[in-house]
């Protein structure tokens, strides 16, 4: 989710490097663009509803949370379909413009969240080491109040940037999304996703060390918390390092200057929701809840 601005932003780089090119939408890259961000939302609401719904899943609040922003960031990217082929949307417009602000926003809230998400489940390994199961409220609260202030606040704030400035909001020379074309919103998100980042580093360093450290009771402790499996562990370092080995993959980006790497940067960037359903969708307990469900609809078909 930190890679998923970071992604964004080389985009928008690169679609104003080619604005003076050639380049054209090209509609079938635009089609796998859709395609890809369609498929990620609804096998991210299909993963949030299964644990949402089945008593048999427990997840850490900031898990629904985190996967929740992609939800938003996915319907944000498609807010544009049907309009992303022909005449671009007159700058300014309410749907580039809204579309510009979510896109920017979200990738803050999702960042944020990502950090919260690595950030409680380093305090749940870190308490239930010290045999104590729950992270206290108001620290939850605090974990949810962070990112939600901090979207809600840069939402309005891109929306009255490009209401006072309506020449920004733009299509990209891609044709697939909207976005705020001056660099200073794009700096003020990208510095925000950087510090999310950072403090998503440090801790999953955290984590690493302290399960180092705690090998001798790590064992014991799996058996007998609830909170606590190696299944999980094992996820959660895989998805934190998910946005960091993307972030690298982007730097490779500014290799190129054309339109069309400008849109396989923006096709890269859909499919990291779908990592992250494969990361969190292929755990025993979800897939338990699908194959239960799938028998029970075999049988009523017989």
């Amino acid at each position: 989710m930190v890679s998923s601005l970071m992604l964004k932003r080389r985009a928008d780089e690169l679609g104003a490097r080619a604005a003076g090119d050639s380049w054209t939408p090209n509609k079938h890259l635009i089609i796998v663009y859709d395609v890809i961000y369609f498929v990620a939302l609804v096998s991210v609401s299909i993963l949030l509803l299964t644990a949402w719904l089945s008593p048999r899943i427990r997840r850490a609040s900031t898990w629904f949370t985190a996967l929740g922003t992609f939800i938003i960031g996915c319907s944000a990217n498609l807010m544009l379909l049907g309009r992303q082929n022909g005449p671009p949307p007159s700058p300014g417009s309410r749907l580039c413009l809204t579309q510009a602000a979510l896109i920017h926003a979200s990738a803050i809230l999702g960042g944020l969240y990502s950090a919260s998400f690595i950030l409680q489940a380093y305090m749940t390994l870190r308490l239930a080491l010290n045999s104590r199961s729950n992270v206290p409220q108001k620290y939850i609260i605090l974990l949810h109040a962070v990112p939600s202030a901090s979207f809600v606040i840069a939402f309005v704030g891109f929306l009255m940037y490009g209401l006072a400035n309506p020449t920004t909001p733009q299509r990209t020379p891609t044709g697939m999304y909207c976005h705020i074309s001056s660099p200073g919103p794009r700096e003020i998100a990208g510095g925000i996703a950087l510090v999310s980042m950072l403090l998503l580093i440090i801790v999953e360093v955290l984590i690493i060390i302290a399960l180092r450290r705690a090998s001798g009771s790590l064992a014991s402790l799996l058996q007998k918390d609830d909170h606590v499996s190696r299944d999980s562990l094992i996820r959660v370092i895989i998805f934190s390092i998910g946005p960091i080995l993307a972030i690298v993959i982007s730097c490779f980006q500014y290799l190129d200057t054309s339109g069309k790497e400008t849109a396989n940067v923006s096709i890269l960037l859909a499919t990291v929701p779908c990592f992250v359903v494969v990361v969190f969708g292929s755990q025993k307990d979800i897939l338990q809840v699908w194959t239960a469900c799938w028998h029970r609809v075999r049988d009523s078909t017989l």
